[in-house]
């Protein structure tokens, strides 16, 4: 895993929430920061983090979490429907549920439709699904956690509303997964998570948690990341919770993995610039704290830290609709040249983002925003620019 070290880093002040008491000024310890590159093979990631965190969050527990502690309940409707499944929170704690998050049995494997918050000892709360195993309709009424969220090809097509189009990708990534781990012959079923539970997909993905898994121990708040596979960003997710990333970030990065996995060896690596010695940088107190890291080497030229905070920064403003989900949920869709941005409203705070680029493994080249007035998110230089 390599860090750019001779990238300049880039800070970008961000409001990530609605109402003004979380607004937050360019120079202010709850500015949003980016830092990275961590690259291992194909993979990049970007860390989200702050100094200081607005607020304070309420504990949230997550699906994976609370399937494994039986405080939580996921099973079919009483007239079993593919477009919707059932959830009860047993806990004290709100409950988090994070689009794409993956499901096994009831009487098809499914995937969440959105993320939705859960109050706490709420019963039979109706969520959207979809479809991720076309060829069964049979089984029990109870579905268990996979512990994994759906690749970004597949969380594309889930944006796009249509259970078709998620068919379509489930059978093409099913495909690139078995190739670029050299299982021969067919599948034996349909569903996305006979690839992603095989053991020889697994020592793919093994190889990128191993390096990359430790990330966010670097930082006091992380409260999300971006990837970038074979040198194009490709995904990013932000959370108003330290915790609640913290909890969510082993499956967001195997959810990269995945993804990278199977498509290892595409695209046309470029050789990495070697990084110029420069002076040493003087001793201040961080919010980064520094741990050693291995250093295997990359396949691909990640984006530069620069590419990432202006799609940031682009992408969050644009064309909106507002979409009422029920039980105090609301998601507002943004979508603007550089690509779409979920954000998940709960009883009118917001809770998360969930973004994807205009076009996968493309990044569009956009002239650089005016700089407006908070709440809209603008480049802030670091002080220091000395490589790191």
């Amino acid at each position: 895993m390599k860090r750019g070290s001779f990238l300049p880093a880039v800070c970008v002040a961000a409001v990530l929430a609605l109402p003004a008491g979380l607004l937050a000024q360019v120079d202010s310890e709850e500015a949003l920061r980016v830092d990275g590159p961590f690259t291992h093979q194909n993979l990049s990631i970007y860390i989200l983090f702050r100094k200081r965190l607005p607020g304070n969050p309420p504990d949230y527990l997550t699906l994976k979490e609370g399937l494994r502690t039986g405080q939580v309940a996921v099973s079919e409707a009483s007239r079993a429907r593919v477009e919707q499944l059932l959830v009860t929170n047993k806990s004290d704690k709100r409950l988090f549920l994070q689009v794409g998050e993956l499901l096994h049995g009831g009487r098809q494997d499914r995937t969440l439709q959105t993320s939705l918050v859960i109050a706490p000892h709420s019963a039979d709360v109706p969520i959207p699904s979809f479809c991720i195993e076309k060829s069964r309709w049979s089984g029990g009424k109870e579905l268990s956690a996979v512990g994994a969220i759906a690749p970004q090809s597949v969380q594309r097509s889930i944006a796009s509303g249509s259970q078709a189009r998620v068919w379509d990708s489930v059978r093409s990534y099913k495909e690139s997964a078995r190739a670029a781990a050299g299982i021969g012959g067919a599948s034996s079923g349909s569903s996305l998570n006979e690839e992603l539970r095989s053991r020889e997909f697994q020592k793919v993905i093994g190889g990128y948690e191993a390096a990359l898994g430790h990330l966010i121990r670097r930082y006091r708040n992380p409260i999300g990341m971006v990837w970038a596979i074979n040198g194009q960003i490709e995904q990013a997710e932000v959370y108003h919770s330290s915790d609640l990333f913290a909890g969510l970030f082993p499956q967001l990065l195997a959810s990269a993995a995945a993804e990278a996995g199977s498509r290892a060896g595409r695209g046309i690596p470029v050789p990495l610039p070697m990084p110029r010695p420069g002076p040493r940088e003087p001793h201040v107190e961080r919010d980064v704290i520094r741990l050693p890291r291995p250093v295997p080497p990359p396949t691909h030229n990640p984006p530069a830290l620069k590419q990432v905070s202006d799609f940031l920064v682009a992408v969050w403003d644009g064309s909106s609709s507002r979409e009422e989900l029920g039980h105090g949920n609301v998601r507002v869709r943004v979508t603007n040249s550089a690509g779409t941005k979920d954000d998940l409203l709960y009883q009118g705070e917001w809770i998360h983002a969930h973004i994807l680029p205009r076009q996968s493994g493309v990044i569009v080249p956009l002239p650089r925003p005016p700089v407006r007035p908070m709440p809209h998110p603008v480049p802030y230089p670091r002080e220091d620019s000395s490589p790191r």
